[in-house]
């Protein structure tokens, strides 16, 4: 099970289910990144012998499937890599390949945010002046991205718009010229439909790219990233969202906003350790690739999440204070209680004393026999009485005993979940807040001293219960001694059956045990049980009280 789910039951199903597998592909990541290591490795040494053997036209060829392989994985060496392809093709005398280069270089700028230098670039090459097809798509296709992006950037709503518009028009002209069965030319179609508001047309596109054969790995993280900003539904955003931080795992992708968008969108459902662990993840991928606009983004909006979650932590703070306080007010109005039923029964005992002197003097003076049998009557109806609040005393105290309990197992969830916290910290390398958390609290001492607070407690309520209980299943001396005051694990199970407590995964809840330990400490106990005792658990339930 996701770690996630025992903290935010908002959680659904299928969202825990894709988290899951989300966290796997994060273990492999360095797998991914290994291979695509030693994949660049191998094509650097053919290019490296291909200048050697002056064939520059292969080298040329060689470095543009490197700076593939680097324009979504490592923008500062993508960006070097570019250089060197324009330095390749600058040895040849071939005006299309400086084209093509430039282009190149013009792709790894926009993508680590230097805009400026990207338009300049762009600026200085004609369209007309492009030969292949393919270069013309890819020029109309940076000019698309490029004004959307500024747009994006942008503060103030006039020159937005006025991106906004441009990039449209360059959306047309990737439709004029690229392939209709290429995936530039959908994904730009779904694109522009979806900013014309057309929702459906946009996200039939999207659904085709996903199912197409050809498409590759970052292409299926981009169509799955676009696609979840159309839907209304918050889950299947997220399921989206989830999928394409998959795909950008196994492609090697660190230019990417999929983790960023689940952050916030995470955010929003008050999930705030989800959004703080995407958010991060963001952070250290922007870091990686080099994308400054992005860092910058994303240190903007971390302060406000760790605030809120700090805000959390000390609401849950001041929740374990208060249910600590209502303890101990509940523990000394528990003892309060016993001291007036001390006060009580050694007011019974006066008075049966009492009576026993009054029954000399009947005996003795039989002038006073009337006089003597009324106050004997008035002494009786006072006896019943105090029996009657004795026992109505007894119920009360056992539904304490109960309450008690139930409080302190929920406490002990309470632990158990801020344990888990600590796991969740780990994750996030947040160690001195661990360290003030373990300071703080100590859940293991607790539960001890909530067992020996209860085992006390129980046995001043029930002192023969061990006897009674060695009784029922002829085993003397074989559940130790009562004068520790202290039950064994076996005999805190038939303690609760006796408070009336005995589903299993209560009592295994409460005791912080297993089902199956549950399980093995009763039939241990019953297999005691003489074959002629057939009301075990009744004998159980009769075992008094003081």
């Amino acid at each position: 099970m996701n770690p996630f789910s025992k903290v935010w039951g908002s959680i659904t199903p299928k969202i825990e289910k894709k988290l899951e597998e989300l966290e796997k592909e994060q273990e492999r990541r360095y797998i991914y990144d290994q291979q695509r290591d030693d994949q660049l490795k191998r094509l650097r040494e053919k290019a490296d012998n291909f200048l050697e053997t002056k064939q520059y036209q292969r080298a040329f060829q060689t470095q543009g499937q490197i700076l593939e392989l680097l324009i979504s994985y490592k923008g500062e060496e993508a960006l070097a890599q570019a250089n060197v392809l324009i330095e390749t093709a600058n040895q040849q005398d071939d005006p299309q390949l400086k084209l093509e280069a430039q282009l190149s270089k013009a792709e790894v700028l926009i993508s680590l945010g230097i805009f400026l230098e990207t338009e300049k670039i762009l600026k200085n090459i004609a369209p007309h002046t492009l030969i292949k097809r393919e270069y013309i798509v890819k020029y109309y296709t940076l000019k698309n991205r490029l004004s959307f992006d500024v747009a994006e950037y942008n503060e103030y709503e006039e020159y937005y718009w006025k991106y906004y518009e441009q990039g449209m028009i360059y959306g047309d002209s990737v439709l004029k010229y690229a392939d209709e069965d290429s995936f530039t030319y959908l994904f730009t179609k779904a694109s522009n439909f979806a900013r014309r508001g057309k929702l459906d047309s946009a996200i039939a596109i999207y659904d085709r790219i996903i199912h197409e054969d050809k498409v590759t790995l970052h292409e299926l993280a981009m169509t799955h990233a676009s696609k979840s900003w159309l839907l209304e539904d918050n889950e299947a955003r997220i399921l989206e969202l989830q999928q394409s931080a998959i795909y950008d795992i196994r492609s090697c992708t660190y230019e990417a906003i999929s983790d960023q968008a689940l952050a916030v969108l995470f955010f929003d459902r008050k999930e705030l350790e989800l959004a703080d662990h995407f958010m991060q993840m963001a952070l250290r991928n922007a870091r990686q690739y080099g994308a400054r606009q992005r860092i910058s983004q994303i240190n903007s909006f971390l302060p406000i999440i760790e605030a809120q979650i700090e805000n959390l932590h000390q609401k849950k703070e001041m929740i374990w204070f208060s249910l600590i306080v209502i303890l101990s007010i509940f523990i000394s109005s528990l003892f309060l209680q016993t001291v007036r039923l001390n006060k009580r029964n050694r007011q019974i005992q006066s008075s049966q004393k009492l009576m026993k002197k009054q029954n000399l003097e009947l005996e003795t003076n039989n002038q006073q026999i009337k006089e003597n049998q009324k106050l004997l009557n008035k002494k009786n109806e006072q006896l019943e009485e105090i029996n009657v609040q004795l026992q109505n005393a007894n119920s009360l105290r056992e539904m304490y005993v109960k309450r008690f309990f139930e409080i302190s197992a929920q406490f002990f969830e309470q632990l158990d979940y801020f344990h888990y916290t600590v796991g969740s910290l780990l994750v996030q390398k947040k160690y001195t807040k661990i360290d003030d958390l373990i300071k703080a609290f100590k859940p293991k001492k607790q539960r001890d001293l909530f067992y020996q607070n209860f085992d006390e407690l129980f046995l001043d309520l029930y002192p023969t219960f061990i006897k009674d209980l060695e009784k029922i299943t002829n085993d003397k001396g074989g559940f130790g001694s009562t004068k520790e005051k202290k039950l064994t694990p076996e005999l805190r199970v038939f303690a609760l059956m006796r408070l009336g407590i005995s589903d299993t995964d209560r009592v295994a809840n409460i005791l912080g045990l297993t089902k199956n330990t549950i399980y093995a400490y009763r039939n241990r106990i019953k297999a005691k049980i003489p074959s002629d005792v057939k009301d075990f658990e009744e004998q159980l339930m009769n075992i008094s009280s003081i």
